[in-house]
Order: structure tokens, then C-alpha cells, then sequence
């Protein structure tokens, strides 16, 4: 075996070997990423419907509880309790509607994370398989060059892309919230 035959052998084995540490890194990368978005979703869901619950279910509770309290002490009030319950209820629903625009705004940037990692994982099964096709070690450090290159960049791109989608999903959040606090504004400002 001459010189060059051995160093070509050894860029291959050392190149093969990349692949391989590449390849297997990427795997777990997504298996761990898919486990961890599959217990966020599941964990956020029960939380969601467990917050729910116990909110609605204490809302009922105050509900009854002050309409007992205000209507024996002061009977002249009652009228006016309807329309206090209807408040509430009206603040309550606004949080409502935020959790749930939270909850659907968090699956879909888990999606967007998800489907990014399985390009990722693609991306790197296809620099793998270039990688295999290199003559010259220059050539390898060329190409790992690149990629790791073309990787970064993809990977501030969907950096952006999430943070772009969490601001925008803060805002639409905080509509209804804002809504109520302005009818609040509205409703309680002295008449003149």
C-alpha cells in the first residue's frame, strides 16, 4: 500500500466516522427533543384543563357564596349583583379565551420546533451521505466547513422565526386582557 493509498484510506475512515457520530448525535438530538415536546404539550394540556377547572369551579363557589352574603345584608344591592356576576363572568371568559389562544400559540410553535428538527435530522443524514463521497482530507474540511456554515445559519433563521412567533403570540394573548381592562377603565371612570 503506498502513501497516498493510506492517506485516502484514512480521510474515508476518518470521514466515515464522522458520519456516523453525525448521524447518531442528530438521532438522539430528535428522539430527546420528540420526548421533551411530547410531555410539554401533554403537560401543558393538563394544566391548562386542571387551571380551568378549578377556576371555573371557584368562580361558581364566590358566585354563590357572595350573592348569599350581599343579598342578605344589603337587599337594596341585589339588582346590582346580577350585573357584578355579569362582570366577572365577563373577566373570566377573557381569561378564558387568552389561555386558550396561549395554549394553541404553544402548539404551534412545539410544531414549528418539531418540524425543524426533523429537517435538521434530514439535513444531516444528507451531509453524512456527501461526506462519504470526499477524495482529499482538504476537501472534508472544505465541506464540513459548509455545512456546519449552512446549519448555523438555518438554525438563527428558525431562532428568529420562534421569537417572532412568541412576541406575536403575547400580543394576541393579551387582547382580550387588554379589552376588559379598558371596559373596566370605561365602566368605573367618574361622570362628569
Amino acid at each position: 500500500m503506498t502513501a497516498k493509498t493510506t492517506k485516502k484510506a484514512d480521510v474515508q475512515e476518518f470521514a466515515k466516522a464522522g458520519v456516523e457520530q453525525i448521524e447518531a448525535a442528530v438521532k438522539t438530538s430528535q428522539e430527546n427533543a420528540e420526548k421533551a415536546f411530547k410531555a410539554g404539550k401533554e403537560n401543558a394540556d393538563k394544566a391548562y384543563k386542571a387551571g380551568a377547572d378549578v377556576l371555573t369551579e371557584n368562580v361558581e363557589k364566590f358566585y354563590s357564596t357572595t350573592k348569599e352574603q350581599w343579598v342578605k345584608v344589603l337587599p337594596t344591592m341585589g339588582p346590582k349583583l346580577d350585573e357584578m356576576a355579569d362582570w366577572t363572568k365577563g373577566n373570566l371568559d377573557a381569561f378564558l379565551t387568552a389561555s386558550e389562544i396561549a395554549k394553541k400559540g404553544a402548539e404551534t410553535i412545539a410544531n414549528e420546533m418539531a418540524t425543524f428538527n426533523q429537517a435538521a435530522m434530514s439535513d444531516a443524514a444528507a451531509a453524512a451521505k456527501d461526506l462519504m463521497a470526499v477524495k482529499s482530507y482538504p476537501e472534508l474540511v472544505e465541506m464540513q466547513t459548509e455545512k456546519v456554515r449552512g446549519a448555523f445559519d438555518k438554525v438563527v433563521a428558525e431562532t428568529t422565526k420562534i421569537s417572532e412567533m412568541s412576541a406575536t403570540l403575547a400580543t394576541e394573548v393579551s387582547e382580550p386582557l387588554q379589552a376588559r381592562w379598558a371596559k373596566f377603565g370605561e365602566s368605573f371612570r367618574p361622570s362628569a
